[in-house]
């Protein structure tokens, strides 16, 4: 929690400002100078900060269910860490210094996705800062549809990084859905991934 609260005080969300490079240092000296930057710098830095102290951890991309045909949003970004005593990956928004969790075990991505549905109640939210249930809640459920993460987590990566079948990140795509290849919002293809239905290979346990 220590480390998901530093990430959080380095500075304010800005959502319309993209650092210069995706790495934690190149981010954190922009913030030195000044800058303020969106979701996904959050996710890169926390990520980081993890790897150093140990931790396994990737930075998680999730999407709304309507990517392809909506305006509104698109996708937030956040963490996942490898909890060893616990043998999971757990969810962390640094953007918004929480952890979730149900029954006082942290969740993963999906099992958040399940828990708002079903277990509303029993679900908090812990933090070292300001939480407010409903405001989060009703921010991040249009995302938890789609989830993926790239194959090859490593910064600062000399040579050419690591795929699957030319892909470099794999999606999580729910029973019945299509496998989606375009975001309007952005006006970009998604034709990265390695689409997958299965939990089990998403939360796979880090080599």
């Amino acid at each position: 929690m220590s480390i998901l609260n530093w990430t959080r005080s380095q500075w304010e969300h800005r959502g319309d400002v993209s650092p210069k490079r995706n790495d934690a240092i190149s981010i954190l000296d922009e913030v030195k100078e000044g800058g303020r930057f969106p979701c996904f710098a959050y996710g890169y830095v926390l990520a980081s900060q993890l790897k150093v102290s140990g931790f396994k951890s990737r930075v998680i991309y999730l999407k709304n269910k309507d990517i392809a045909t909506s305006m509104q949003g698109g996708g937030h970004v956040a963490t996942e860490v490898f909890i060893d005593d616990l043998q999971k990956w757990v969810f962390v928004d640094a953007q918004f210094n929480i952890m979730p969790f149900l029954n006082n075990v942290p969740l993963n991505a999906v099992e958040l996705q399940n828990a708002i549905r079903t277990d509303f109640d029993k679900l908090e939210f812990r933090s070292l800062g300001k939480i407010d249930k409903m405001t989060y809640i009703n921010f991040v459920q249009p995302y938890l549809f789609y989830f993926d993460c790239s194959f090859d987590q490593r910064e600062d990566v000399i040579t050419e990084r690591n795929t699957v079948n030319g892909k470099r990140s794999l999606m999580l795509v729910p029973l019945g859905a299509e496998n989606p290849t375009f975001m309007l919002v952005w006006n970009s293809k998604i034709d990265y991934c390695v689409y997958t239905n299965s939990i089990s290979d998403f939360y796979a346990k880090p080599d």
